[in-house]
């Protein structure tokens, strides 16, 4: 499959359908360019915004007509043409892997037309980063749109095949998750997901104990229901039902928060920011419980349980060519705390 020349490329297609599509996407003025040992006909990776760290830069000496755009303008047309052009390939490319950096989280009626949603059936790895506060604040309507229209759609045409999920925001989002359930599903990656609102992102992860090997939780916070003084849920229960639920696990990343992170001369040491409340109009803003050292204690407890069984597989794995034994070492879940006891 040949779609080189759909993107401006000068080559004719002369190999054939079966040969490779190697496309580079550039967001430049020189618009797209054809690239090798970039992009084949099973996998797809965009960077719709590289240059998102900049925005607001008033240094460049470009006098061209474009600086009357905006620039976040400029990314969003772009984004919109690369997935219309996308859409319009006849037939659809099949592709494994699909990886979408940067994608502007602003709500348009092409995330949920058929012929673009196909490009999302059959695939195996799935990876999405957002980005929100590009231009018209982090709480616009079509942000909201992206993230309760257009985002699950996308997550339910792959959900036969996909073995890895990757979802990282910008800033703290919640999506739908109920009834989103992927069979062979054993990695995945959440990143600034809320947990106890209708993202459902707890029974989400629990849906997937018997298959998931690879976890990873970046800045996620529980919320605090709204009108409420305290989250309806901890994290000593999360974590706790995680430990006894998610047994195939083998690796497990938490990141968590620091209060006041990312803001000028922040440095580390302060409180860990793993609840929030809504503020209309605002967004999300730090909560603090009197439960601090529960919720560490259930993280650490948390890791132990995934350290103990993968120690428990690297054993058996050594002694799988010998007849089988009762384990001499008892892992118990008491009080929040795995304990483990000579049998």
């Amino acid at each position: 499959m040949a779609v080189g020349g759909i993107f401006g490329s000068d080559e004719s297609d002369d190999e054939g359908d079966d040969a490779d599509a190697d496309v580079d996407f550039h967001n430049d003025e020189e618009g797209f360019e054809e690239d090798d040992d970039v992009y084949d006909e099973e996998s797809l990776e965009d960077d719709v915004y590289p240059e998102h760290s900049d925005m607001g830069d008033s240094d460049s000496d470009d006098d061209s007509n474009d600086e009357a755009i905006p620039c976040a303008t400029q990314q969003l047309i772009l984004q919109l043409y690369v997935f219309k052009t996308l859409a319009a390939l006849s037939p659809a490319p099949a592709l494994r892997s699909l990886t979408l950096c940067n994608l502007i989280a602003f709500g348009d009626d092409i995330f949920v037309l058929p012929s673009f949603l196909s490009l999302f059936r059959g695939l195996a790895h799935l990876h999405i980063s957002t980005l929100s506060d590009v231009e018209n604040g982090a709480h616009d309507h079509r942000l909201l749109e992206f993230y309760m229209d257009s985002l699950p759609p996308m997550l339910r045409a792959p959900a036969l095949s996909l073995t890895s999920l990757t979802l990282h925001a910008d800033q703290d989002v919640d999506f739908d998750l109920s009834g989103l359930h992927y069979p062979y599903l054993k990695l995945l990656s959440l990143q600034r997901v809320l947990f106890g609102t209708e993202t459902d992102a707890e029974d989400f992860i629990l849906a997937h104990g018997s298959t998931l090997t690879s976890l990873s939780l970046l800045r996620c916070k529980i919320t605090v229901p709204d009108g409420e003084r305290a989250p309806s849920r901890s994290w000593v229960d999360v974590y706790g039902n995680f430990s006894a639920q998610l047994v195939c696990l083998r690796r497990l990343e938490v990141v968590e928060e620091w209060e006041d992170e990312g803001q000028p001369n922040w440095s580390s040491g302060g409180r860990k920011v793993r609840y929030v409340w809504p503020e209309p109009g605002w967004g999300w803003n730090p909560y603090f419980p009197g439960h601090v050292k529960r919720d560490k204690r259930a993280l650490e407890s948390f890791r132990q349980a995934v350290q103990l069984r993968n120690a428990w597989r690297c054993r058996m794995l050594h002694y799988s060519y010998i007849p089988l034994r009762k384990p001499d070492v008892d892992i118990r879940w008491k009080d929040n705390i795995y304990t483990t006891a000579r049998v």
